[in-house]
């Protein structure tokens, strides 16, 4: 199958080839893309798809752009045909990012771009079966969002270094509580027993029940700047913690989504932010700093949340994720280059010491 995707220059920079010289690149932004338009054998006598890029207000398209676009649920200002032979398993609105962030995820820093197709494919699949059940997609109104300057980005910047320390908080959490658990209860039914006994205990204690499932009334909530207590955050830390190092499996991600919202909602008056702009920040920031996927994060930030406040969400996921170090919700993952300078990270130095000057 072809593919195709649709991109805008943003800047320039520069990487380091194994020898250390320095290779000047053009820095991409690649994406979102959404499927506005369908043609096909039948009708149009050939097989293409629309793709729209970059979201705009309605105001800066003429009626029949808008109205175009809108079909896909956005208004997107570049519109591009592509010929593909498979365009037929691609719908309208279907979102072309969920890729990057299993090129991500496994070496942070190294893409291999052999995975790029069954990445996609993968996405499309995934992205498939809910709307095949009916079930439609997230997304959050973005409220609150201020003016692009100094002072508010250095606002947003102060709630991504939060965010950044809240991640080492709930990676630390996630993986000594599996430690301590095993340390102390061997047997693995015994563990599962203990760890049931305790969240039961804890949600008697708490009495609400709202750490016990995936919590989405809360992000929700939290995205509309309400907030039932400012703890939030820190008891579905516990929760999580609990549950998932007893031995039980339910995911990761959106405990994450629901720490790191409630978090901004809470913190975000201390920076001068709107509380419900800081939830959707700090949420961002957060599973930026626990995945260590700020390509992805960004992108998930222009899915949920549109691309009206991009620079402040590129901004708190820059920050998490070069503070977060090395810390990571998957024991597997492997971070290939320091967070601070070009070079390896230590642990995939080969033939001794590298020069400061790579």
């Amino acid at each position: 199958m072809e593919k195709a995707i649709i991109g805008k220059k943003v800047g320039m920079t520069q990487i380091f080839d194994e020898a250390g010289k320095v290779i000047p690149v053009t820095v991409i932004q690649a994406g979102p893309c959404t499927v506005v338009q369908k043609k096909t054998e039948e009708k149009d006598g050939y097989t293409a798809v629309q793709l729209g890029f970059e979201e705009v207000p309605e105001k800066r398209l003429s009626k029949p752009e808008a109205g175009h676009s809108k079909k896909a649920g956005k208004c997107l200002r570049v519109l591009k045909e592509f010929k593909l032979d498979k365009a037929a398993e691609l719908n309208v609105g279907d979102q072309l990012t969920a890729t990057v962030f299993a090129l991500e995820v496994i070496n942070v820093g190294h893409f291999r771009y052999a995975a790029l197709f069954p990445c996609l494919l993968s996405a499309l699949t995934a992205n498939a079966i809910p709307r095949l059940l009916g079930l439609p997609g997230e997304h959050y109104r973005l409220s609150g969002l201020p003016g692009l300057g100094p002072v508010s980005l250095l606002q947003c910047g102060g709630l991504a270094v939060l965010a950044a320390l809240a991640s080492i908080l709930f990676c630390t959490l996630m993986h000594q509580a599996g430690r301590l658990y095993k340390k102390h209860l061997p047997n693995q039914y015994i563990r599962a027993a203990a760890g049931a006994a305790l969240v039961i205990a804890l949600t008697l204690i708490e009495g609400s029940g709202d750490y016990n499932g995936a919590g989405g009334h809360i992000i929700e909530l939290a995205l509309e700047g309400q907030l039932r207590v400012p703890w939030a955050f820190a008891l579905k830390m516990l929760f999580t913690a609990l549950t998932l190092g007893a031995g039980f499996r339910g995911g990761e991600i959106v405990p994450a989504l629901f720490i790191g919202s409630t978090l901004g909602c809470a913190a975000a008056p201390l920076f001068g932010l709107d509380p419900a702009f800081g939830a959707a920040v700090s949420m961002i920031a957060l599973f930026c700093g626990v995945v260590n996927c700020p390509l992805a994060s960004i992108f998930l930030s222009i899915e949920l949340f549109g691309g009206e406040g991009l620079l402040f969400f590129a901004l708190a996921c820059s920050l998490s994720f070069l503070l977060s170090g090395r810390y990571s919700l998957y024991s597997s993952q492997n971070i290939i280059y320091s967070k601070l300078d070009a070079r390896l990270d230590d642990q995939y130095r080969q033939g001794g010491p590298i020069s400061s000057e790579r």
